[in-house]
């Protein structure tokens, strides 16, 4: 008897799962990034780290004939506590929209990435440790930027679409509780120009101030190359500033790679932070990468101390 209950569980499953997957194309997700670090910003620590590591799920399913649906859901996984929290404590969720597509393009509604960001940021900095992807108006270094803009913006209204060559993405953030029917205005475009991608960029928040960038990346055999620079132009209480990145890689092949990243800030009246980084990875493939690296960051404040951190850890993607 006990058998046969067991049986009719495990059948009633499988028809479940298989009903589910005809109506909905899931994908369930995730990157787990570790890395021990050292920091030495006059004292030195030393400490595991986890490096925004990941759990999502995709789904998709036809409605008509050229029309589709789309929901997804991303959670920050902190792998030091094995938690679907942030380090500092925060609830995790990263992404998490619902829309549709079809020949008109791509109409979502909830927490996305903004498209500013995703037009004018390179991603060379594989595993979130050293140098890269950092973002908010300060090219690669944040610490001391005078400007607060995300790039995962929550309580959005989002459109994409290809027009040409040239992919489009405009969002809209509606916050609840502000006096504001629009509280930020995020566009990006890139399109290619021969054996480069160039992205532009533009964004306003409401009370904080606007900032426009351009990107370009483009390879070399095994060199890639980077650069971006950004403007921004401050509202009350926020500093105008103007930040350059740049990022120079080279792969060995066999999966190894080198990247050197470099950013800088110039923040009117203020301090000129820079950060340079070098960074080796090495694919070891069935999604598995270990990397190590080092970087010095100088927030070019009075009685701050150059930060250095290096390292090594593993990325493993699922």
């Amino acid at each position: 008897m006990k058998n046969i209950m067991i049986k009719s569980a495990i059948a009633t499953a499988v028809v479940a799962a298989t009903t589910a997957t005809t109506v909905a194309d899931v994908k369930v997700y995730g990157r787990i990034r570790v890395a021990a670090i050292c920091t030495d910003a006059g004292d030195s620590e030393c400490a595991l780290e986890d490096r925004s590591s990941r759990f999502g799920i995709k789904a998709s399913s036809e409605i008509t004939d050229g029309l589709t649906a789309f929901g997804r859901y991303e959670f920050r996984v902190n792998a030091e506590r094995a938690s679907l929290q942030s380090a500092a404590g925060a609830g995790g969720q990263r992404l998490s929209y619902v829309g549709l597509k079809g020949g008109f393009g791509e109409i979502s509604l909830g927490t996305r990435w903004s498209p500013y960001y995703l037009a004018t940021v390179s991603y060379n900095d594989p595993t979130n440790a050293f140098g890269g992807t950092w973002n908010s108006g300060a090219g690669f270094v944040t610490s001391s930027s005078a400007w607060a803009f995300d790039f995962r913006n929550t309580h959005t209204l989002n459109y994409k679409n290809k027009f040409g060559a040239a992919n489009i993405g405009v969002q809209v953030q509606m916050l609840p509780g502000t006096d504001e029917e629009i509280d930020e205005v995020s566009i990006g475009a890139s399109f290619k120009v021969g054996a480069a991608t160039i992205g532009l960029g533009y964004l306003d928040t409401d009370g904080v101030g606007s900032v426009a960038a351009i990107h370009a990346r483009s390879k070399f055999g095994p060199v890639s190359v980077a650069g971006r620079i950004e403007s921004g132009d401050g509202e009350a209480g926020t500093a105008d500033q103007e930040a350059l990145a740049l990022a120079l890689g080279y792969g060995f092949g066999g999966g190894k790679s080198l990247t050197l990243t470099y950013g800088q800030t110039d923040i009117d009246n203020g301090p000129t932070p820079t950060e340079i980084a070098l960074e080796y990875t090495h694919n070891m493939g069935a999604g598995m990468k270990w990397f190590a690296g080092a970087s010095v960051a100088d927030d070019d404040v009075s009685g701050t101390d150059d930060v250095t951190r290096y390292g090594a850890g593993f990325r493993y993607d699922f």
